[in-house]
């Protein structure tokens, strides 16, 4: 009778998989596929204005806020334009669930701190491969944010009377 009534995962781990919940990226697994994430789980500590990662560098690692801010940009011609930002429960670094991808902005820190979960992306495709169903899910919610980003790209093209010219996006 000694377990019988023991909890398959330590209040620690529930705390863990209760926050993995709440970024959209990860909001479909339940704790079982989210438990397969813990051996690879590397929380860092960052200071303002630190930078997490440049544009055009491989796409090695996928990031999880767990508190604090990043903000995203680009650099125009030596000018750098914010994209935006990030705070708690977002993901970035996204394009890491795709293999041989590279950073398509520049991610740096923001607040005072922050403290973001990184999951190397050779450890996410080895889940992958292993657990089809957890990729089928976490690709299923990276279309989506990439539909709702490209409903923000239209209106923001319509916004701006067309601007640039929108056929580069799709050539």
């Amino acid at each position: 009778m000694k377990g019988l009534f023991k909890k398959p995962y330590s209040d620690e781990d529930i705390q863990l998989y209760d926050f993995l919940q709440n970024c959209p990226l990860l909001a479909e697994l339940n704790y079982r596929e989210l438990s397969e994430f813990k051996p690879f789980l590397y929380l860092r500590e960052y200071q303002k204005d630190e930078a997490i990662f440049f544009r055009n560098d491989p796409s090695q690692v996928l990031y999880i806020i767990k508190n604090g801010e990043v903000s995203m940009s680009v650099d125009i011609e030596g000018n750098f334009e914010e994209l935006g930002r990030i705070g708690a429960y977002g993901a970035f670094g996204k394009n890491a669930l795709l293999p041989h991808t590279h950073r398509l902005h520049h991610t740096i820190v923001t607040s005072t701190k922050a403290e973001i979960y990184a999951i190397p992306a050779s450890d996410l495709h080895d889940i992958f491969e292993k657990y089809p169903e957890i990729e089928n899910k976490m690709l299923r919610a990276l279309t989506v944010y990439y539909n709702d980003y490209m409903k923000k790209l239209f209106i923001a093209y319509k916004k701006s009377k067309a601007f640039f010219e929108l056929k580069d996006v799709y050539q």
